[in-house]
């Protein structure tokens, strides 16, 4: 359900949602809500030290094994639990994404960052070379 905003870029709809063990059912059924209306993504934070949560890359992987058409994305990662190693491995192996390729996920989320950015008015430190 994009929709075009200007050449190359695209509006994307979909929600937040909290993810505690108790929640797991109803955030199963807002999902499948959501693909079936026609919404683009879900997301959960990933709060792998607060208890009583579900772990945010599993359920992704999960919903998105329940739904045929929505994106599933960690809107948080927790990094000294998840190098970027692993990290890696997470998002090239899982399957997120209904099937889409990797680097095309990667690539709205880059678009929808670099949105954010620009509106907000962010400052960024500038990226080193190695």
């Amino acid at each position: 359900m994009s929709h075009a905003t200007a050449p190359g870029r695209a509006t994307v709809f979909g929600f937040g949602a909290h993810s505690t063990i108790d929640e797991g059912p109803r955030l199963l059924d807002m999902a499948r809500r959501a693909d079936s209306d026609g919404l683009d993504l879900f997301s959960l934070s990933d709060h792998p030290y607060i208890g009583g949560r579900l772990d945010a890359y599993a359920s992704i992987g999960f919903i998105l094994g329940q739904t045929q058409h929505i994106a599933g994305v960690a809107n948080v990662t927790n990094l000294p639990t998840r190098p970027a190693p692993v990290l890696a491995r997470i998002e090239t192996r899982a399957g997120h994404g209904a099937g889409r390729p990797t680097s095309k996920i990667i690539e709205e989320a880059a678009d929808q960052f670099a949105f954010l950015v620009r509106n907000l008015h962010m400052k960024l430190p500038p990226v080193k070379a190695n």
